[in-house]
């Protein structure tokens, strides 16, 4: 499960109370954010009792990027995302790399 696109305070709050609800009924979760509210959900997951919930952490802004930019963005992501779910043993927070300039 990944749990909702952290990229305001209020989605970053409750990505992270639906990720460790579910994580708690053995589902494997995730959350992604954008690296602006990196500290945030950083703080919500301490919170939220459970500090080693994945993440992923996605360049920011993303908001009025170019389309090519945000295809790149979600290309480089998936294979992030997919090893944090199926991973166990991997880091607690990844990050999707910042496009480079063509």
């Amino acid at each position: 499960m990944i749990g909702g696109l952290c990229n305001t305070p209020p989605s970053t709050a409750w990505g992270t109370y639906d990720a460790v609800e579910l994580e708690k009924r053995g589902r494997p979760t995730l959350t992604l954010a954008t690296a602006y509210y990196e500290d945030l959900l950083a703080e919500s997951v301490l919170n939220e009792g459970m500090p080693e919930l994945r993440r992923v952490l996605l360049p920011y802004p993303l908001e009025g990027q170019p389309e090519a930019l945000i295809r790149e963005v979600a290309r480089a992501a998936i294979p992030i995302v997919v090893a944090a779910l199926t991973d166990g043993m991997g880091p607690t927070v990844s990050r999707v790399p910042v496009p480079t300039e063509p």
